[in-house]
């Protein structure tokens, strides 16, 4: 299918169902910051277990809405503070 995309890069934020992703390119100051729109689903499961600067991918459509926002089918969470806290926690409380 033609009018899909898959993005990897690091939330910035999640405001309401607009998640920011930052993507790099070549060269690191050439840096972008995207706005994607996820379901109200997706979007709790990103403010439960997401933090600023995680590691996402991100599978969508070129579906462009009224808003110009990319549409999200899916988020992978490929790096996640919060299970790096909770191990932090269980070794340290050992």
């Amino acid at each position: 299918m033609l009018n899909q995309f898959m993005i990897v890069g690091r939330v910035q934020s999640i405001i309401n169902n607009i998640l920011q992703v930052k993507i790099i390119g070549n060269v690191p100051t050439d840096t972008k910051i995207l706005d994607i729109k996820v379901s109200d689903n997706i979007a709790k499961r990103c403010r439960e277990y997401m933090k600023p600067e995680d590691l996402v991918g991100v599978h969508g459509k070129f579906d462009i809405d009224v808003d110009n926002l990319l549409i999200a089918d899916k988020i992978t969470f490929l790096s996640s503070h919060v299970q790096e806290d909770a191990v932090n926690a269980a070794t340290y409380n050992e």
